[in-house]
């Protein structure tokens, strides 16, 4: 993904996205948020997110969907990585009670878990060694976010240019 996008092609792209979103029914994704069992704090941050619009070269840009449904994407390409994270802020909440270790190990293990869950989902081998494992989890903590981020980032960007100008 090191296309670099034109500002026309943001808008393209944009509006391309845009009718895939503005079909969903606000209540039917509140309800399937509140049936996935997640705690009621992000189904209310997601659905508050899920509200949100911008005026874009005249029209109406449903940004807060775009971004929901992005996500919403993500977590279903990579469904090991989310199992990965769930693990991961459960370890954070046990080492987070060890005192003086707790803090410094708390956010290795969240990556590690995440790490593990992004490479089951990609097929990348598992590796046998800490050190291995602690390698692999930077390069996948930075290939997770280039995924996730670059093109929804770009996108955006270049979209909203044309709305400060």
């Amino acid at each position: 993904m090191s296309q670099v996008m034109t500002q026309t092609d943001a808008l393209v792209e944009l509006r391309l996205l845009t009718p895939k979103v503005t079909l969903d029914d606000r209540d039917d994704f509140f309800v399937t948020l509140i049936n996935s069992d997640l705690p009621m704090e992000i189904v209310t941050r997601l659905t508050a997110l899920w509200d949100v619009t911008r005026e874009v070269g005249g029209e109406i840009v449903y940004v807060g969907k775009l971004i929901v449904y992005e996500i919403m994407e993500f977590i279903a390409k990579f469904p090991h990585l989310t199992i990965g994270l769930a693990i991961g802020a459960v370890l954070h909440t046990l080492l987070a009670a060890v005192p003086i270790i707790g803090p410094i190990l708390t956010p290795i293990a969240a990556a590690v878990s995440a790490s593990i869950g992004f490479r089951l989902d990609s097929g990348k081998p598992l590796s046998g060694s800490l050190e291995g494992t602690l390698i692999n989890t930077f390069a996948d903590i930075v290939a997770m976010a280039k995924s996730f981020l670059q093109w929804f980032l770009n996108v955006l960007k270049l979209a909203f240019a044309d709305a400060t100008n």
